[in-house]
Parts: C-alpha cells; sequence; structure tokens
C-alpha cells in the first residue's frame, strides 16, 4: 500500500514516498494531495521508501512532477533503491526528468 509523508522546512518539503507506486495511488487521487505541495518553492521527492513501481504508477508520478514543474516548483528525485534504478535506467526515466530532477548517485 502506498502512503507518503510531508517533511517541511519554510520554503520546501521533502516528500516521503513508501510502499508501491502502481495504479492504486492514481486509484486513490493522491493529486489532492499534492496540491498542498503548490505553497512550496522546492519538492523533493524521496524514493527510499518505495519497494516496487508499475507504468501506470510511473505514468501518474510524472504527472504529478509536470503539474508542478508547471507551476514553477523545484522538483528532485533522490534516494532510487538500486533495483528501482535499474528499472528507471531501462524506462530511461532519468532521460525524461533531466539531471535537474533526477539527482540520484550511481
Amino acid at each position: 500500500m502506498f502512503h507518503c509523508e510531508f517533511i517541511e522546512n519554510e520554503s520546501e518539503v521533502e516528500v516521503m514516498l513508501n510502499g508501491t507506486l502502481d495504479i492504486q495511488v492514481k486509484l486513490k487521487d493522491t493529486a489532492n494531495q499534492y496540491r498542498d505541495l503548490l505553497h512550496y518553492k522546492r519538492v523533493t521527492m524521496n524514493f527510499r521508501g518505495i519497494e516496487a513501481v508499475d507504468a501506470t504508477g510511473l505514468e501518474y508520478f510524472l504527472q504529478v512532477v509536470d503539474y508542478l514543474k508547471d507551476e514553477k516548483i523545484d522538483v528532485k528525485v533522490v534516494e532510487v533503491s538500486n533495483h528501482l534504478k535499474e528499472v528507471f535506467d531501462i524506462l530511461q526515466f532519468p532521460k525524461i526528468l533531466g539531471e535537474q530532477i533526477y539527482q540520484v548517485n550511481y
């Protein structure tokens, strides 16, 4: 089951993502939570707690990132596990997001 926690710090927030990023996330309409992110200048999406992803979950995540970027919010993706890095590399996720957003060490 997916859940997230917001760790706030003045003009920025770190979103601790946990569980499985899949179609259930989209069906729960988690976007309502992300509207709260519009109050920040910088949002860091921390993937440390993500155990698995599917195509629908990644598509939804990209939509959220695009939404935040359109609102001129600086977005970063950090702490992706090694097994997810492999999946993301195959799907060219770092290239899609760009180096400014996808800040994962190899």
